[in-house]
């Protein structure tokens, strides 16, 4: 999985990091709040998950959509395992599309129905402003290690 480690280029004098995934706060609401709470409710709904990018991202599925998968599979007790794999508990669809920025879905099926959660990215200055808002938020925090939910906890109370 990517990830975002901030730190000053001095190691030595490093005051604070913070380690995550990815750093764009309606993901991770997403991803942290939102899907696990459906998971919770939907235990009988078969969930899978689609991925779209631009066409010259290297990963697939991305980070993001593992990230998902795992949340998912936390939910359940279960492992998510190989993910390129049939047995995989989670389907992971991936798509490169020429421009496209970023859109993820979480799809909880069943033979009634389905529900769709999706997060879509309509510029990559998503990804910049996440970074410079955990950034800043950062260097005012006590010396340690940090991860996006303390941000997340501290921000958005």
């Amino acid at each position: 999985i990517p990830c975002y480690i901030f730190i000053p280029y001095d190691i030595e004098s490093a005051k604070n990091i913070l380690y995550e995934g990815y750093s764009i706060d309606s993901t991770n609401v997403m991803i942290n709040y939102y899907i696990a709470n459906l998971e919770n409710q939907l235990k009988n709904y078969e969930v899978s998950i689609t991925e779209t990018h631009h066409k010259n991202k290297i990963d697939s599925p991305s980070g993001t959509a593992i990230k998902m998968a795992e949340i998912i599979c936390e939910s359940k007790n279960i492992k998510l395992g190989n993910i390129k794999s049939s047995d995989c508990p989670i389907k992971i669809e991936s798509h490169r599309v020429d421009s496209e920025v970023g859109t993820h879905e979480v799809i909880f099926k069943n033979e009634l129905n389905e529900l769709k959660l999706t997060h879509k990215a309509y510029s990559r200055s998503i990804f910049a402003k996440g970074a410079l808002d955990t950034s800043l938020w950062l260097v005012s925090q006590s010396p340690g290690l940090y991860h996006f939910n303390d941000f997340m906890d501290a921000t958005h109370e």
